[in-house]
């Protein structure tokens, strides 16, 4: 009785193996938010370097990046996002300190996403564009 009930089990997980081939799968909306989100930290990452370069202060648009924005941004369209950055607010020094990306989607089951300064992605299923008090992605 013990052996059938393992020889059961097995089968199970086999079939469970055989069907997935083996590896995790994401869904395609899963799988583009990942992607945007990737491109989205790509891009932080090159505006931080281009800040610690430019006394602490932002580009008031990415095409300033040059090369450096292009292939994250050409991933996010490919996965199927818009980007759009959003510069912030001059201080008193006249520097731009603060930053957002948005990235929105153009299927409406993927959600939306968020980045800014701090680095952290955020996300909402919403139809709306995320901000900076949604959930982390």
């Amino acid at each position: 009785m013990a052996i059938s009930i393992i020889v059961v089990g097995i089968g199970i997980m086999a079939g469970i193996l055989w069907q997935n081939g083996g590896t995790q799968r994401f869904s395609h909306d899963v799988e583009a938010a990942r992607t945007s989100a990737q491109s989205l930290r790509d891009l932080r990452e090159t505006l931080s370097n281009y800040a610690l370069s430019a006394k602490d202060t932002y580009p008031t648009a990415l095409e300033t990046l040059g090369d450096r924005a292009s292939q994250p941004m050409q991933a996010a369209q490919s996965a199927g996002y818009d980007l759009r950055y959003i510069a912030g607010q001059p201080s008193s020094d006249g520097g731009l300190h603060s930053f957002v990306i948005l990235a929105q989607p153009k299927k409406s089951e993927y959600p939306s996403l968020y980045i800014d300064d701090s680095g952290i992605v955020r996300a909402t299923r919403e139809h709306r564009a995320a901000t900076a008090e949604d959930p982390p992605f």
